[in-house]
């Protein structure tokens, strides 16, 4: 990280992740995990390590970032986007 600030790495066609506030956020890290509350209600957890994302932003957008395998059970509506390997 070098002393900066982490980035997540953009997706196309994602909701935008929460936005920050350094002065007013509750940042945690630990253990390879970044956990980010937004002081607007926004939330993220992100492995350092893989890149793998679980967010949900202050408009309840929630956004997945896998970067290995993914399961996901869902019993409303769902909408993916998928950039390669099986999809069944």
């Amino acid at each position: 990280m070098g002393g900066g600030a982490y980035e997540s790495p953009a997706v196309g066609g994602a909701p935008p992740l929460p936005a920050l506030s350094p002065t007013k956020d509750f940042v945690y890290k630990r253990n390879n995990l970044l956990v980010i509350h937004t002081a607007g209600g926004g939330v993220s957890i992100t492995n350092m390590a893989s890149g793998a994302c679980i967010a949900m932003n202050e408009a309840g957008d929630v956004f997945h970032h896998a970067t290995e395998d993914f399961f996901l059970n869902v019993g409303g509506q769902n909408n993916d986007k998928v950039s390669g390997g099986n999809y069944l």
